[in-house]
């Protein structure tokens, strides 16, 4: 969250840096931490004051962020192979009661 306004082209410096941390399995305060440290390395004198930057915080849960795309594949998987099998089920029922 933001505690004040501050310039959009940091805002945008310190997001990229604060999501490719997060990415890169660092916590949610860790990775804050980190791209507010990136941010002041390639600052200059006027960028460097804290107005600039340090309006940013972290609150909340501070666990680490967990990509969930592989649990959610499976879970698609698993609901596509149970409608296939009910549908050959059903199929030959059906099929079994004409004949």
């Amino acid at each position: 969250m933001g505690l004040w306004k501050v310039n959009d082209g940091v805002s945008v410096q310190l997001m990229d840096e604060f999501y490719q941390e997060l990415k890169n399995g660092q916590s949610i305060d860790q990775a804050l931490t980190e791209s507010k440290r990136r941010y002041l390395e390639s600052a200059d004198e006027y960028t460097a004051n804290p107005k600039m930057w340090a309006s940013l915080a972290a609150y909340g849960n501070q666990k680490v962020v967990e990509s969930n795309f592989s649990r959610t594949l499976i879970m698609i998987m698993v609901i596509l192979l149970t409608a296939l099998c009910s549908f050959f089920y059903i199929k030959r029922k059906r099929d079994h009661l004409i004949s």
